[in-house]
């Protein structure tokens, strides 16, 4: 039996309710029959499960309904954004993952039955005449011609290794994806902290919007492979085909809900933000390919 207290047993605040207002911590402690602490957790657990469904749900097939209502406060009703993205892109590159070793398995088990021969020949000639083009002015000779050859040595290293198994190349650029996607966020909301200046939105805001646009992103794209890998050509190409008319009405949309524009001021910034977030995708590849070249 749990006896009535005044001060919170964790940090002695007065309380004033069943939960602490300075900790959160309930005021019920562990003394207290199995089937009440198991109804309380059951509870917790479809109470998440709820929102989750909300939010993925909302998220999927209603543009900027997430992001503005928990822009207007309703934030327990959803599931955190930071922690929506984390699942989000985790779930899309295991499936990215999984596709990749499962073409690796199917190559594997093609060349053992001498049923198919999966190999790209590039000749040795012509992995031979791989070269680079290096040189910085602010850089030594001797330091442009090491980068040089070193560069040089690793195109023929990637070249050869698509040749033989383009999975594992995949593999390593999937695994250098996540971080460098996390890092275009911030950039894409600043842009849109320069469009929408004037308009009284903060930069976390922005930033709110730009990290529940990439968890629909995250979705569609999972859907996409899953398909791929179910391998049901009609539905497929249906889906297929759904998805790629309505990523762009989604995104179209939702950026004139969340901030309710009107149309002519959706029209002018639009292919601006379409512009610099092509820009950042460029830039991200290009970088994603060169790490992944001197990792290699």
């Amino acid at each position: 039996m749990t006896s009535a207290v005044s001060n919170c047993l964790n940090c002695k605040a007065e309380l004033s309710g069943e939960y602490c207002s300075e900790c959160g911590q309930s005021i019920h402690g562990p003394r207290r029959l199995f089937w009440t602490v198991m109804h309380e957790a059951l509870e917790n657990i479809f109470q998440l499960d709820s929102r989750a469904i909300r939010t993925l749900w909302q998220t999927a097939f209603l543009p900027g309904r997430v992001t503005r209502q928990y822009l207007d406060g309703k934030r327990m009703s959803f599931v955190n954004p930071v922690r929506f993205y984390i699942v989000t892109s985790i779930v899309f590159f295991v499936i990215l993952s999984l596709q990749n070793l499962m073409q690796k398995v199917q190559v594997q088990n093609d060349q053992q039955g001498n049923s198919v021969t999966v190999q790209l020949d590039l000749g040795d000639d012509e992995l031979d005449e791989t070269e680079v083009n290096f040189n910085l002015p602010l850089l030594k000779e001797e330091t442009n011609l090491r980068i040089k050859t070193f560069l040089e040595e690793q195109i023929k290293k990637v070249r050869t290794q698509i040749a033989e198994d383009p999975s594992e190349v995949a593999e390593q650029l999937i695994d250098l994806a996540p971080p460098l996607v996390f890092l275009v966020l911030p950039f894409v909301a600043l842009v849109l902290t320069l469009l929408m200046m004037g308009r009284g939105y903060y930069f976390t805001e922005h930033l709110i919007y730009t990290v529940y646009s990439h968890c629909f992103l995250f979705l569609m794209f999972s859907t996409q492979t899953l398909l791929i890998m179910a391998e049901i050509p009609i539905f497929s190409i249906g889906m297929d085909s759904f998805i790629n008319i309505w990523m762009p009405i989604y995104l179209v949309w939702s950026l004139k809900h969340v901030y309710q524009l009107s149309w002519p001021g959706l029209m002018w910034r639009l292919p601006i933000l379409a512009l610099f977030y092509f820009i950042l995708v460029m830039m991200s590849a290009a970088i994603l390919f060169l790490v992944g070249l001197v990792t290699f």
